[in-house]
């Protein structure tokens, strides 16, 4: 059932946890791999906003930023509970809207239309995890397709809220001072969503490691197991989908405070096919390739857009290679290097000491 021991190993853990902790209801004390877990994460988030900055101007940063939150969100699904889902659009654009609306419509302050963003999210979630839960396999994953496409149909039915194929425009822009220095909209929002990010980074890694993630690892390896311990499996999925739901509507709405508008595009299957290839590239079970896959995809397309019409299919070509020959995807490439360095340098330093 298992293709090596560390898979058999990593199960049997994420069995034993979720029965102590989801079971009984918490772990009385956060163990310290947790916390050296949800340190290096935020180290890691810190060090990636700094290097986007320097690096790339907030034109592509800010997008980078928003991706990374959107597949982190597709990675508790896809790579932690092992559920497919091409709903991760209308997740999205359930976020972008409700920021949209809150806005220009309710004159909400930002911070007031975030928290709807998110409600927003999390119920959408739920709702579509009740939906595709009650069927596993190739027939769940279908029903998360005819809700994505329910919800585009939607945006165009109800017009008169939404304005329909022309979108919304007037959101108010951002602008934040930072001592003396007053900063642009571009680089207000690409603070905010550096907050947004590192706050989802380390959320991400502090689930990953609690009963709830051990328990979703359990349900990916194998359902019935989990299922026969006394895990409730359909509660667990329901739960995964909101707070998926609810980190992609954060993504959704800090896209739309970049653009100052929101439209169909938000919403639509193509995007939520986007953010699948961005976590599929990068790496569906980490934090770093969700960041690795949405990097690469925004900068290639931005670059090969100029110099290419037909630019996605380099990208196609590029996740058909990921996906056979990457295990882990870009991050698991690197992750396999690093690995392979070590025990060769290793192997070195052995030959070393043997032949003095």
């Amino acid at each position: 059932m298992y293709k090596d021991a560390s898979a058999r190993n990593e199960s049997g853990t994420a069995l034993t946890v979720a029965t102590k902790g989801i079971a009984v209801g918490h772990l009385r004390d956060r163990p310290p791999r947790e916390q050296r877990t949800v340190l290096r994460h935020l180290v890691f988030a810190i060090g990636a906003v700094g290097a986007l900055a320097v690096a790339l101007p907030p034109s592509l940063g800010t997008p980078i930023l928003v991706f990374s939150m959107a597949a982190i969100g597709c990675n508790l699904l896809l790579g932690t509970g092992g559920l497919l889902s091409f709903g991760q659009g209308a997740l999205f654009g359930a976020g972008a809207y409700a920021f949209t609306l809150a806005t220009v419509r309710g004159g909400s302050e930002p911070l007031v239309a975030l928290l709807v963003s998110v409600a927003a999210g999390t119920a959408g979630g739920a709702f579509m995890g009740t939906i595709s839960s009650a069927r596993r396999g190739i027939p769940g994953v279908m029903l998360t397709f005819a809700l994505a496409q329910l919800a585009v149909f939607s945006v165009y039915a109800f017009r008169r809220i939404t304005g329909g194929e022309d979108g919304i425009r007037g959101v108010p822009s951002t602008l934040l001072a930072l001592g003396p220095f007053q900063l642009n909209h571009a680089l207000s929002t690409y603070v905010v969503s550096a907050l947004l990010f590192t706050l989802i980074v380390v959320t991400a890694a502090r689930l990953n490691e609690s009963p709830l993630g051990y328990a979703l690892k359990a349900v990916r390896d194998n359902e019935d197991r989990v299922a026969a311990i006394g895990l409730h499996v359909r509660q667990l999925k329901i739960t995964a989908f909101a707070i998926s739901g609810a980190i992609t509507a954060t993504a959704g709405a800090a896209h739309t405070l970049y653009l100052q508008s929101v439209s169909i595009d938000a919403v639509s299957v193509g995007t939520g096919i986007a953010i699948l290839m961005i976590s599929i590239l990068g790496g569906s079970r980490s934090v770093a390739g969700a960041v690795l896959g949405a990097v690469v995809f925004t900068v290639l397309s931005d670059r090969l857009a100029l110099v290419w019409s037909r630019w996605p299919m380099l990208l196609g070509i590029a996740l058909i290679l990921s996906a056979i020959g990457l295990r882990g995807g870009l991050w698991g490439l690197i992750t396999d290097l690093r690995a392979w360095f070590r025990l060769r340098m290793a192997a070195l330093r052995h030959e070393t000491r043997v032949g003095t």
